[in-house]
């Protein structure tokens, strides 16, 4: 379930690594409304229940998400397609109208549960420069990026407020980079800033013309704001 998608999906190739080619699949520049309650039993997020190998990008959550398990403010679940692509989340922000609830376990502001195939060498699921000011409620496993990292997921210039959480990610393993958590009064900076859009530009280097991110972040009121 999601506020915008329930599934984003996107892959190249068959079973033996032929037979059929996707282009990426995005959702850009979507936003939810903070009027507005997502619920799902399981995997639920406020943009995209599950993302597949695919990218979400530049998209905005003020709504509350609800679930039993594996519960995001941007994405429920997002994984790489095995060896052919990235699952990719760049310039997202989960904003404070909205609260991320599990009932049971798998919560994070930006992503409840994510997952790189880990036989795969060449795959990640990167989540680049994304922002989460959402309270994060739950008795089990919660994250104020991610609830719970299953293998080679790498953040990226992600920038959190402890709200319910205290850890980038609840559980799991994974790659931290230039990623920052702050304290309720803290403000961000300008330092934080250049990293996310940094963060950006190498994402840019890369990503196909239907999945670059069009903009950068600033500091607005104390907090990333994309501009």
């Amino acid at each position: 379930v999601g506020g915008v998608v329930g599934r984003n999906y996107s892959r190249v190739g068959g079973a033996s690594g032929q037979g059929y080619t996707e282009d990426p699949a995005v959702v850009r520049n979507c936003s939810t409304d903070a009027n507005t309650t997502i619920t799902g039993p399981d995997i639920a997020g406020g943009i995209v229940g599950y993302n597949y190998g695919a990218t979400i990008i530049e998209c905005k959550n003020y709504a509350d998400v609800t679930g039993n398990v594996t519960v995001g403010g941007i994405c429920g679940y997002s994984r790489d397609y095995h060896h052919h692509k990235d699952g990719f989340l760049v310039a997202c922000t989960s904003y404070e109208s909205a609260t991320i609830t599990a009932t049971q376990y798998y919560v994070g502001g930006i992503v409840g549960f994510t997952l790189a195939d880990n036989q795969h060498t060449n795959t990640y699921m990167p989540i680049v420069a994304c922002t989460s000011l959402s309270e994060i409620a739950s008795t089990g496993t919660k994250g104020c990026i991610v609830g719970m990292v299953s293998h080679k997921t790498r953040m990226i210039a992600c920038v959190a407020l402890k709200n319910g959480a205290t850890k980038i990610v609840g559980s799991g393993s994974g790659e931290t980079i230039d990623s920052y958590l702050y304290d309720a009064g803290e403000a961000g900076t300008d330092a934080q800033v250049a990293a996310m859009n940094a963060a950006i530009a190498d994402y840019n280097n890369y990503a196909p013309a239907e999945a670059k991110c069009n903009h950068t972040f600033v500091v607005t009121a104390g907090v990333p704001a994309l501009q």
